[in-house]
């Protein structure tokens, strides 16, 4: 049904922007905690941890995050330098991509990522000789010009190229390489690019050592034994450096990390400077008139001065794994442990992590009995304060919450079930003792609580609201001798269970009778006609649209059951796929991909996430792609989607990826039966603003029409959903002008 917009609204184009999110805006939710390097450039201390940077400004005290989504060019962070010469910020990726910041502006040099090799493109670590950067990578030296962003020479030191380099220094007339077979030597006269000239050194010392840093007339080197060998007019043993966490020229001086301790190098020997309260593994260091600043590992940025101290960790998530993801009123959860692709623990005790749109919170694995491997989170839609996680060995476990997070109430098992949830085995001498293995989780319209138990007779599971439970044998399938994934309720109270594997789709009707087990049906569906008809039994992800049919992502691409009340009725009911048009041609919707996430927003349009083509937003009966969003072409961290999840009251979509979690303000949210305080955003908006301005609050695919005050028709739409989206120009694709619209 379509409603005209009757509410009043107005903006003016000429006062600030709104606090909130713009639309087709990314936003990048990583973990901050864990830092690896820190250095200062233009009175701003740089903080890189393995995903990301944040900055911290030494004279505001103001933090800002820097990643694929507003600046860097990837992510995977493996080595943070300064060029104290040009004063360049270096940062290294794991993946041999390189950004380069200087003057406030990154300059990227992804030559080296997009080189075709065999093998890592690690950089280990960086050394700088004025304007030339040499970097340690898994196959020798690369020689950059950071002046002209440009590679020289690649420097081999075995006939072979398969020597891994970790770290290296210029020291008198000599280049020194650190690596597993010892330290390589060449005369800085000859030429590097000749491995002939490259040889092992015959110093046992030299041999041993696994970290070097030379500085002018002196160099210091750590060996394997973590003795501390210096260089100033003859080597010599400056002493022992336990838990060796390394070496940072700062002030002048040369100081030795720790993991807790600070020492410097003086008068031919290591001197003891203080113990760090605040950190647990030190991973650089730099010191100011202030005091000292270390990077950690738990504490991310640490300051110690003169009479305080304190640590710094920006808002963000303890950990960048996403397994599942889960959204409910005003709250995102995050499972990070889950199962392996071969349905095997993943061994995470990580608990889970969730966000109310201001902060993120933990439940550790210690608040939830050490409890592994989280494989779904479910919050009760009729209790508010009670959440039900599914896991993979331990069972089922009930949260409550508690005014500032939640508590373990209950774990379920195979004793306070009644014997509902079977373990594998009840063998003590097993190996498989106690376990139970759920994944897939759901509510009903009735409030009862169903899951998928895996390797069990009876696999199907229900816990009522008055905590009754209740367990059903599946018929068509050997459930004993296979796990059980995903878990979708249709509108016909039908529950849509994947069998991973291969195993294909079950279809469970316990038709409408909790309690008698007799009158169940059940039908595993597989690729015959007739039988479902799907293009792969290899299931990868379900879920259920706004027009009830049932949308499955496979390994070659998307079913559609448009008439799941027809499963055991006799009648057609097999899945169809959805042909496009693609160069050209046509051919079925993502056939040749693997979607391993459906998600479906306020305006019944389909989010596919996939195993290796990023994400795809594509129409309500998926024939139009609206958008494919991948690491080339986007901030999207990586091409492998784990999950998906919409707030549908904002219109945010979540990602989960293999490397990270981060969010899309979309254009469609929760439609409305009527008007839910219709606002505008950004409003009021400034002359230069460009992007996408959004009515929400309206009724479901309102038709909303815009007016000048004189009420000529400047621009008219449809809802998305909930929402409407003006790009601030009229029906001839001009911008209007200041002024206010109805």
């Amino acid at each position: 049904m379509k409603l005209f917009l009757s509410a009043f609204f107005c903006f003016n184009f000429i006062l600030a922007i709104a606090q909130e999110t713009g639309i087709s805006y990314w936003k990048e939710h990583l973990p901050y905690k864990k830092a690896i390097g820190i250095a200062e450039l233009d009175s701003t201390l740089y903080i890189a941890t393995n995903f990301s940077v944040y900055t911290f400004n030494l004279n505001e005290m103001s933090v800002k995050r820097l990643s694929k989504v507003n600046s860097l060019s990837d992510i995977g962070i493996g080595v943070l330098r300064k060029n104290t010469y040009n004063n360049q910020l270096f940062i290294g990726y794991t993946n041999g991509n390189i950004d380069l910041i200087e003057n406030n502006t990154v300059y990227n040099i992804p030559d080296f990522k997009n080189e075709q090799i065999i093998g890592e493109k690690t950089i280990h670590d960086v050394y700088f000789k004025s304007d030339i950067a040499y970097l340690s990578t898994s196959f020798g030296v690369l020689e950059l010009d950071c002046r002209n962003k440009e590679f020289l020479n690649t420097f081999y030191l075995t006939s072979d190229a398969n020597l891994t380099v970790y770290d290296l220094s210029f020291f008198q007339d000599s280049i020194y390489a650190i690596t597993d077979s010892g330290t390589y030597v060449s005369k800085t006269s000859l030429n590097l690019s000749d491995f002939h000239n490259w040889k092992k050194s015959s110093s046992e010392t030299l041999n041993k050592a696994v970290a070097i840093e030379c500085i002018q007339d002196d160099c210091y080197i750590l060996t394997n034994e973590d003795s501390l060998i210096s260089f100033t007019q003859k080597w010599f043993n400056a002493g022992y450096i336990e838990n060796f966490r390394g070496f940072t020229y700062s002030d002048h001086k040369m100081h030795v990390l720790g993991n807790k301790e600070l020492y410097t190098i003086e008068n031919e020997g290591v001197e003891f400077l203080k113990s760090i309260e605040r950190s647990v593994r030190l991973n650089g260091l730099y010191k100011n008139s202030k005091g000292y600043w270390l990077a950690d590992e738990v504490y991310s940025l640490v300051f110690v001065g003169e009479d305080n101290d304190w640590h710094l960790i920006p808002e963000s998530p303890n950990s960048e794994l996403v397994f599942s993801l889960t959204h409910h009123k005003e709250k995102l959860y995050v499972s990070p442990g889950g199962i392996t692709t071969t349905w095997n623990n993943n061994n995470i005790w990580e608990g889970f992590y969730w966000n109310d749109d201001y902060e993120w919170s933990r439940v550790s694995s210690s608040l939830i009995d050490y409890t592994k491997d989280i494989t779904n989170i479910v919050p009760n839609p009729n209790n508010r304060k009670e959440v039900f996680l599914g896991s993979w060995n331990r069972g089922v476990l009930k949260l409550v919450w508690n005014e500032t997070n939640y508590d373990l109430d209950t774990i379920y098992n195979f004793t306070n079930t009644n014997g509902a949830l079977e373990p594998i085995s009840n063998d003590s001498s097993s190996n498989v003792y106690g376990w139970i293995r759920i994944k897939g989780m759901a509510f009903d319209n009735d409030g009862n609580l169903w899951m998928a138990n895996s390797q069990v007779e009876n696999a199907i599971v229900v816990k009522t609201p008055s905590d009754d439970w209740i367990s059903y044998k599946v018929n068509s399938y050997n459930t004993i001798e296979t796990h059980l994934g995903s878990l979708v309720i249709d509108d016909f109270n039908q529950k849509w269970i994947i069998i991973p594997k291969g195993g294909g789709l079950l279809v469970f009707d316990d038709k409408g009778s909790l309690e008698n087990v007799f009158d169940d049906e059940d039908k595993t569906l597989s690729t015959a006609v007739g039988n479902g008809a799907l293009p792969s039994k290899d299931i990868y992800s379900l879920a259920k649209d706004r027009d009830g049919e049932i949308w499955v992502g496979t390994n070659k691409g998307i079913a559609v059951f448009y008439s799941p009340e027809n499963v055991f009725s006799g009648y057609d009911f097999d899945a169809q796929q959805i042909l496009v048009e693609v160069d050209g041609y046509v051919e079925n919707l993502l056939a040749n991909e693997t979607v391993t996430a459906i998600a479906v927003d306020g305006a019944n349009r389909k989010w596919l996430g996939t195993q290796s083509a990023g994400v795809f937003l594509v129409s309500p009966d998926g024939t139009e792609q609206i958008h494919h969003f991948t690491e080339e072409n986007s901030p999207l961290f990586s091409n492998t989607i784990t999950d998906i999840a919409i707030n549908h009251q904002t219109g945010e979509v979540y990602i989960g990826t293999s490397k990270g979690l981060l969010s899309y303000m979309s254009d469609a949210t929760q439609g409305y039966e009527i008007h839910q305080k219709v606002s505008v955003y950004p409003n009021p908006v400034r002359p230069e603003f460009n992007g996408i301005i959004a009515i929400k609050g309206l009724v479901e695919d309102a038709d909303v029409k815009i007016t000048d005050l004189n009420g000529t028709l400047v621009y008219e739409t449809t809802a998305l959903g909930g929402q409407a989206v003006w790009d601030g120009k009229n029906g001839y694709g001009d911008r209007v002008q200041t002024g206010v619209y109805l």
